[in-house]
């Protein structure tokens, strides 16, 4: 593989990297807490899912939302009110905080993506 290519690959994996620490940042950071169950129930993964069963909504949140990764970007959380969380039945955060740290994710990627063409 030449020396151009291996650099773009590695930069596509480390915006990858990136990418999954900002959206499980910024989801942990906007789950409501009461027992702490909810937050510390986030699994984040690329390529394939881990971690705990996604549930309901979330889950179709996060599968819907195509934020530009290869092999995809998967977050899960098997706690079973985390849909109601979502949804804002929580005083604590507003309905959609999933699908906002999904949107952090997007923008993260739309911000950084010029720099790994320039650095190759």
């Amino acid at each position: 593989m030449d020396l151009r290519a291996r650099g773009l690959e590695k930069g596509v994996e480390d915006l990858a990297r990136e990418t999954a620490l900002k959206v499980m940042e910024t989801v942990s950071e906007r789950t409501p807490v009461d027992t702490g169950r909810a937050r510390a129930g986030w699994r984040i993964s690329l390529g394939t899912a881990t971690g705990g069963r996604p549930r309901g909504e979330a889950r179709a949140v996060a599968d819907g939302f195509r934020i530009g990764l290869p092999g995809g970007l998967f977050l899960t959380n098997d706690v079973e009110y985390i849909v109601f969380l979502e949804n804002g039945h929580s005083q604590q955060a507003p309905a959609g905080f999933v699908r906002q740290g999904l949107e952090a994710g997007r923008a993260f990627i739309k911000s950084r993506s010029g720099t790994i063409f320039r650095a190759v």
